[in-house]
């Protein structure tokens, strides 16, 4: 399926649509493809995705729960900003950097688990999100972080 093909669907869906699977062998999602979809509360990822585009789910305001699979690097720009339902995100370990914004403005989001090979953090990720616990390894890059921006800290 193209990647026209598969976001017309996300679109032509009915209002009701809670989740949506973006199919197996997309890799790349687009910049705001999900963006201000108030309805989706679940998006599901291929284990093909390797990139997702600034401001992806920017807006989705129902979204809860994501898990980016392996091979997604990075996180860019923006990616969940305004994901004011967003409670649980899985990253992977194949992540090794978090753009500007990219959790800014989630208020449920309480914690959440920074692999050990993130080595890139920018500093206003996780902006207006007071109540975040970062879990982390010893002596992580993501220890550091927290750390250094007063987010509170969570190590095994």
């Amino acid at each position: 399926m193209s990647t026209m093909d598969w976001k017309k669907s996300l679109y032509e869906k009915d209002s009701d649509v809670r989740e949506f699977a973006v199919p197996e062998g997309v890799s790349f999602i687009d910049s705001e493809c999900f963006a201000n979809n108030a309805r989706i509360e679940h998006v599901i990822l291929p284990a093909s995705l390797r990139d997702i585009g600034v401001g992806a789910f920017a807006g989705c305001t129902s979204l809860r729960s994501i898990n980016i699979p392996e091979g997604v690097t990075r996180l860019r720009k923006s990616t969940f900003t305004g994901c004011h339902s967003l409670y649980e995100v899985t990253l992977p370990e194949s992540l090794i950097g978090i753009g500007e914004w990219a959790f800014r403005d989630c208020p449920a989001l309480k914690k959440i688990r920074i692999p050990q090979g993130v080595t890139d953090i920018c500093a206003e990720v996780f902006l207006g999100d007071s109540d975040l616990v970062i879990e982390a390894e010893p002596g992580s890059f993501a220890e550091e972080y927290a750390l250094k921006f007063g987010i509170s800290l969570n190590l095994p």
